[in-house]
């Protein structure tokens, strides 16, 4: 009875390996989805508060 449950069981595990291979197969005949390019680019300027401007450091340069 053993060996038949061992045989039962190496089935059931060779039609699950089936499946994943025809759900991997019809997954490259879909083709990888391709990104849109506001993906990875902005979508416009960044906001007021981080446009930091530059401070002039003239006051603290004094010559003697």
């Amino acid at each position: 009875m053993a060996v038949l449950k061992l045989n039962v069981d190496n089935a059931i595990l060779l039609l699950i390996g089936a499946e994943g291979t025809r759900l991997l197969r019809e997954k490259r005949v879909k083709g990888r989805p391709r990104r849109s390019d506001s993906d990875e680019e902005a979508s416009g300027p960044p906001a007021e508060s981080e446009c930091l401007q530059r401070k002039s450091t003239e006051k603290y340069n004094i010559t003697k």
